[in-house]
């Protein structure tokens, strides 16, 4: 398991370089990083918050396979509504969020 990097480490707001190529380094990176999220119970995980300044996350939504997103963009966003969300690098605290419905990204 990887260490989960806590507000207010100067990692969190610094900015992640693109990922050129995936090799064995990024597959097990990733595969940490899911590790990682399930067993500190999260829904998404991002590498700087785990110490890495790549572009890659990781995500788990209810009843589905955990996805790895390398350099992820947002290409559409669809509504909008309030959830409560947490952040496992700010633990114990949750926020009410104005979030997309729908969210379209590549990959």
């Amino acid at each position: 398991m990887l260490e989960i990097r806590k507000y207010p480490d100067p990692i969190l707001r610094r900015r992640a370089r693109a990922i050129r190529r995936v090799d064995d380094a990024v597959r097990t990176l990733a595969r940490d990083m899911i590790e990682t999220m399930q067993q500190a119970g999260g829904a998404g995980l991002a590498a700087n918050q785990v110490g890495v300044l790549r572009r890659l996350i990781v995500l788990q939504l209810p009843e589905e396979d955990p996805r790895v997103l390398v350099n992820p963009a947002i290409t559409a966003r669809e509504g909008s509504r309030q959830v409560e969300e947490g952040c496992l690098s700010v633990p114990g605290y949750t926020g009410l969020l104005e979030r997309a419905v729908r969210v379209k990204a590549r990959a």
